[in-house]
């Protein structure tokens, strides 16, 4: 009995050994693909009024945005642990662009851009269970800023954003601001090495009807026309604005509000800076 509890304890040493190199506070670099589940039904509703407008000069009209982008996502953090538990903070930078094309009879198009660029910082609480595996809930704020780039495509195949269309130029929005709920399952592959899976889901603070409505994309450069400064939820609406000098532009916007799921993957190095 005494030699089987000597040959059982001697196999559990590895196993020990292994879990006490991860207490300490450590920092972290990780970097992987992230992709964001959005709802692109304001920006599809312009798509649609684009093509029924445009219809008689286009050769190929404007497909749809997909609810789905993605991005290669990098960020920072730091975490302590302490007989398996775990609290710690991240940072994670992404950056999507979804990008749609027509093209007209006379050989010119446009080029419509999107680019969504997410800040997230978030606290994590977890759990370490066995020697490999790590399950933190998440919470914390996510930033969001807006761009809408509309090129005009010439003949020769170069992009404009000048002044030669009233549509073209470059609509910024304001920063949205998220609360974010998740979950993180990181599993160890050595101490200064980790793979992550994360799930967060972007929530508001708080959402008034004003307060979408400032959320809108707007190209602000010195000359451009009132009536063409808002990125347009309905484009035959911009075209008669703008050709009529009617400045109503603040009814026919769209507005900032694009939250949805982030699902990460990432590869993490680990430097421990601290024992406990």
């Amino acid at each position: 009995m005494k030699k089987q509890m000597i040959i059982a304890l001697l196999a559990l040493l590895p196993v020990l050994g292994w879990g006490q190199k991860y207490d300490g506070i450590r920092v972290s670099y990780h970097a992987g693909p992230t992709a964001h589940f959005w709802n692109p039904k304001p920006f599809n509703t312009f798509v649609e009024s684009y093509n029924t407008y445009m219809a008689s000069l286009l050769e190929s009209p404007l497909t749809e945005f997909k609810s789905t982008s993605s991005s290669f996502s990098r960020g920072f953090g730091g975490w302590s642990e302490s007989n398996g538990f775990v609290f710690g903070m991240d940072y994670l930078k992404s950056q999507f662009n979804p990008t749609i094309e027509s093209s007209f009879k006379n050989g010119r198009g446009n080029l419509i851009e999107l680019e969504f660029t997410d800040w997230m910082v978030n606290v994590e609480l977890g759990k370490r269970f066995g020697t490999r595996w790590v399950i933190n809930s998440i919470t914390g704020v996510n930033l969001r800023s807006g761009v809408v780039r509309v090129n005009v495509i010439h003949f020769d195949g170069s992009l404009s954003q000048g002044d030669e269309f009233y549509f073209a130029g470059v609509y910024r929005s304001v920063v949205q601001s998220d609360f974010t709920l998740g979950v993180k399952l990181r599993f160890d592959l050595a101490p200064f090495a980790s793979i992550t899976f994360s799930g967060i889901r972007t929530l508001p603070f708080f959402d008034t009807e004003e307060s979408r409505s400032l959320r809108t994309f707007e190209d602000d450069r010195p000359g451009k026309a009132l009536s063409t400064i808002v990125f347009p939820a309905d484009y035959q609406k911009y075209e008669e604005n703008a050709q009529n000098g009617i400045y109503d532009y603040e009814n026919n916007i769209i507005p900032m509000d694009f939250r949805g799921w982030y699902i990460n993957a990432s590869l993490a190095l680990n430097l421990k800076i601290l024992k406990l």
